[in-house]
């Protein structure tokens, strides 16, 4: 899903018209954001307008009559045959019934006109990169903020359910600095091979950015944990070192794959200061080598946590001095 966030300060349940208000100036003429070509209603949603397109699935902002709240309606465009279809489908509503359990607000899934779709609340917020620049944090700050996050995504993992799309866009951080996870469902673009797809190449280079090397020419192995983990070693290492883990938007499609391929990547003039620990820690969980990285979401987290502690720590206290 693109990232739709936009900073409010409020949080908890929000009036639909204030909303409406966040997002007036995202209609582009004669683009697929047109009104005239809108969707009316997608299941017992009334769609207002549209916050984003991917490859494959739009994301729109939406109401119910009977609810005065936003909503977020992720709807997947894509042809599937009815194989396909059925089992996205089937996955969707899983994912609904499931999200009780896992902590994770989902109000509805279904099929309307052929696309399957899932429907979560609005959370007014800001997405997590853009929350850590806009408010200048500092690294111990950061890390506080990855290590809740580690602690909402080992939450899944624990239940055996990955989250399938980790990026900083679906990391919500509210006005009170509470993380959310949102965009949790099926991601198509994890199920195809990027090496074939007809998409921008620059979407193409964002997403690599999260997709661990060994799942891209095996795209039925990338909806995984092993994946979740790699994306969110990414995500730390782009609030952290200040970039991605690789340079890629000037690269070509079969460039930017074989980059990812052949290279680790290496911590370098980071924006924040980091520690020689916390450096290697980054560096080996993004690692091409799945062996070398951390073998679960809590050990990063740990990592994080253990360095976020010690950077709280006077320099002459961490050298036993009083």
């Amino acid at each position: 899903m693109p990232d739709s966030s936009t900073e409010t300060s409020s949080v908890g349940p929000m009036r639909f018209d204030a909303a409406q208000r966040l997002f007036s100036a995202s209609h582009v003429p004669g683009s697929s954001s047109d009104p005239a070509t809108l969707p009316r209603e997608i299941g017992h949603f009334q769609i207002d307008r549209i916050l984003g397109e991917s490859w494959g699935t739009q994301t729109f902002l939406a109401h119910r009559r009977d609810r005065d709240v936003p909503w977020v309606v992720h709807r997947y465009t894509l042809g599937l045959v009815p194989d396909e279809h059925a089992a996205l489908r089937d996955e969707l509503r899983r994912t609904v019934i499931e999200s009780v359990r896992l902590r994770v607000p989902l109000e509805e899934s279904g099929d309307e006109d052929g696309c399957p779709y899932i429907v979560w609340p609005y959370i007014p917020g800001v997405a997590l990169d853009r929350y850590a620049d806009r408010h200048d944090l500092n690294t111990t700050e950061r890390i506080r903020l990855l290590t809740r996050l580690c602690q909402s995504v080992q939450r899944l993992h624990q239940s055996g359910r990955p989250h399938g799309d980790l990026k900083p866009g679906h990391v919500i951080v509210d006005a009170k600095g509470e993380v959310h996870l949102v965009g949790l469902g099926v991601s198509t673009l994890l199920r195809a091979n990027l090496r074939d797809i007809d998409a921008d190449e620059r979407f193409i280079a964002r997403a690599l950015q999260y997709r661990a090397p060994e799942t891209i020419d095996q795209p039925t192995v990338a909806f995984s944990i092993v994946n979740d983990q790699y994306a969110l070693a990414a995500i730390a290492w782009r609030l952290l070192a200040g970039r991605p883990p690789h340079e890629l938007d000037e690269l070509r499609r079969d460039d930017a794959i074989q980059r990812c391929l052949d290279d680790d990547p290496i911590v370098s003039g980071t924006r924040q200061p980091l520690t020689p620990v916390l450096i290697r820690a980054l560096e080996a969980a993004v690692s091409r080598t799945p062996s070398a990285r951390p073998k679960s979401v809590n050990d990063l987290g740990d990592v994080l946590r253990s360095q976020g502690e010690q950077a709280t720590v006077p320099w002459w206290r961490r050298l036993g001095r009083k």
